[in-house]
Order: C-alpha cells, then sequence, then structure tokens
C-alpha cells in the first residue's frame, strides 16, 4: 500500500483537533509539501506548520475553514479570502502527523 505524500492526519493529541474536526470532518488533510516550513504565525511567533492544500478542499470544508478563520481571529470575510489567495493556510506541525514513505526519498 503507497502512502500518498501529500497527506498528513490530525493529531488527536491536538489542543486544536476538534476544531479541526468540526472544519474538515475528516481525521486526514491534504498538504502541499510532506516536509514543515517555517511561518510566522500571529500570536506563536515563528513555528514549524505545513501548508494546507486548499484546492483539495471540498466547497462545504472551505466554507467551514473561513467561518472558523474569521471567529477565531476576529476578521473579515474578504479579508480572510485575500489572505487565503496571498498566503495559503499554514496548520501547525503539532497539529498533523505526515508520514513520508522512504522509497519516495531512494
Amino acid at each position: 500500500m503507497a502512502i500518498n505524500p501529500t497527506h498528513a492526519h490530525l493529531n488527536t493529541a491536538s489542543p486544536r483537533y476538534r476544531d479541526w474536526m468540526r472544519v474538515f470532518r475528516t481525521p486526514m488533510v491534504e498538504i502541499e509539501a510532506p516536509a514543515p516550513i517555517l511561518a510566522e504565525l500571529p500570536g506563536l511567533g515563528v513555528q514549524p506548520v505545513y501548508q494546507l492544500k486548499l484546492s483539495a478542499l471540498r466547497g462545504d470544508q472551505r466554507a467551514r475553514l473561513l467561518d472558523h478563520i474569521c471567529t477565531r481571529f476576529g476578521l473579515a470575510i474578504d479579508e480572510v479570502v485575500v489572505g487565503l489567495a496571498r498566503d495559503g493556510c499554514p496548520i501547525l506541525a503539532e497539529d498533523v502527523a505526515v508520514s513520508v514513505d522512504t522509497r519516495l526519498v531512494l
């Protein structure tokens, strides 16, 4: 069985697990790359993150993500839409588990 290098599993131990499950309604999300990057996050400073693959979200997931971000950060939906288009959407590395098939590295 092959492991898709752009899938991540939500970490059930994360304090944000329930929030992410409300947004995605699945324990698996698609990410842009199997390696984390460093990003400056509001209130958290520089953190390792994965970028969510926004193009893989269904319409209902995208709507819930927009609502979640608006509510969580007190932003207008227009700001969030522009921000997602410009910057993408990071998810903290500690919020997901990413498995990498070592055959991809060899």
